[in-house]
């Protein structure tokens, strides 16, 4: 089969980003970051992770009994977790104590979601108590053909997280025990809904500067940089942008994307950086509590990075793929390797190339270019795909 990644209007990507969340009556969330139980001493290291259309996926077991997948979101400051897969959730048997609607980027408004208390969820090394789960009531939802079962987010917060994207990995930390790589750059933080905010100055293409305030947020795959015209009337859109689609907690996002001239993050310099521009509107029922946009996971990757809520700091140190050019990933198709080496199509965008060649989720791809899947890396899978106009044979 013969794949052509086109530059028109479609974005690799399945976009998890800011959540909102509203309680029914009588419903009640946790908004305590748990401290993680160490199986030995005061962390848990290196636990492994997987890469899923440009997430971070980790492996969580839950009470003691089911396995998922679970991509880890900074945009989802709540403990717990949300579960996509409604069959994952009746197989645990649980007990369920309200209801909370769930909103995001998208114009489809929230989504329902059943609230279960007093689950225990694992990762090696690591345990935390007495965690909830917020399982969407929709069996047919917008994330039910990805190849994850959720989102965790604020449950890792109350440790200090490492992530090593060299080795693909997390560890955990004791935050009172932590010492920093005194080769990272400390990033004062504040939060936001429990994400945190970052500070950084924008320079636009018509030469403007200007001091912006941007969410640190994991969930945010494929563009380095998400910004927010209707935050500041100092924020407008280049001469030339091209509209791309994700799907968000809120349904179909419309993303125009061109090129900010620098973005500038504390000594780091970022120039001719892909920046997506959102409306209001498509903006949906996320939470902007002032911020101008986004600091998404194609640039938060670039650095090997410590987030430290308890000391209110990120840390970040340039790693092997700082200096990767910035391109988007425009065939219409999630990737998620499997350990056979072969890929799984994990999603497909409506009416992109990949669609239009009769792609579907579930499909296993050996070959790439008549090339074994197992001799690439996430990044070279990345750079196949990101090609104006070229022919990738599957």
């Amino acid at each position: 089969m013969m794949l052509r990644s086109l530059l028109n209007q479609w974005l690799l990507c399945c976009l998890i980003g800011l959540l909102s969340i509203t309680t029914h009556s009588n419903a009640q969330l946790s908004v305590e970051i748990p401290e993680a139980a160490f199986d030995n001493g005061h962390s848990a290291l290196d636990i492994p992770f997987t890469r899923m259309s440009d997430h971070i996926v980790l492996q969580v077991e839950i009470d003691g009994s089911r396995e998922v997948d679970l991509i880890f979101d900074t945009g989802f400051g709540l403990p717990g977790v949300i579960l996509f897969n409604r069959d994952i959730a009746d197989s645990l048997k649980l007990t369920y104590t309200g209801k909370v609607d769930l909103g995001g980027g998208g114009k489809e408004g929230t989504k329902l979601a059943n609230i279960a208390t007093g689950v225990r969820l694992s990762l090696p090394g690591a345990a935390f108590a007495d965690q909830q789960l917020l399982v969407l009531e929709d069996r047919e939802n917008n994330f039910s053909g990805l190849a994850v079962d959720g989102i965790i987010g604020g449950t890792l917060m109350g440790s200090v997280v490492e992530i090593d994207y060299d080795k693909s990995a997390i560890s955990l930390f004791d935050p009172a025990r932590y010492k920093p790589d005194t080769g990272a750059v400390e990033f004062p933080i504040e939060f936001s809904s429990g994400i945190p905010v970052v500070k950084a100055t924008l320079m636009l293409e018509s030469g403007d500067v200007l001091p912006i305030t941007l969410l640190y947020d994991t969930g945010v795959p494929e563009i380095p940089l998400l910004l927010f015209p209707f935050s500041s009337d100092r924020i407008s859109m280049p001469d030339q942008t091209i509209e791309f689609r994700g799907e968000a907690m809120g349904g179909e996002m419309k993303i125009q994307c061109g090129r900010v001239r620098q973005l500038q993050l504390g000594p780091f310099s970022f120039e001719e950086v892909v920046g997506g521009y959102v409306t209001e509107e498509d903006f949906g029922t996320a939470v902007v509590l002032g911020q101008n946009g986004m600091l998404g996971h194609d640039l938060i990757q670039r650095f090997d990075a410590v987030l430290d809520y308890i000391g209110k700091r990120i840390y970040m140190k340039p790693n092997l793929g700082f200096n990767r050019h910035y391109e988007l990933n425009t065939a219409g198709l999630g990737l998620l390797k499997q350990k056979d080496g072969a890929l799984r199509v994990s999603c497909v965008v409506r009416n992109s190339p990949a669609d239009e060649q009769g792609i579907k989720v579930g499909d296993a791809i050996t070959k790439i270019n008549d090339i074994k899947t197992q001799d690439f890396g996430y990044l070279e899978l990345r750079e196949i795909f990101s090609h104006v106009d070229s022919m990738v044979s599957l």
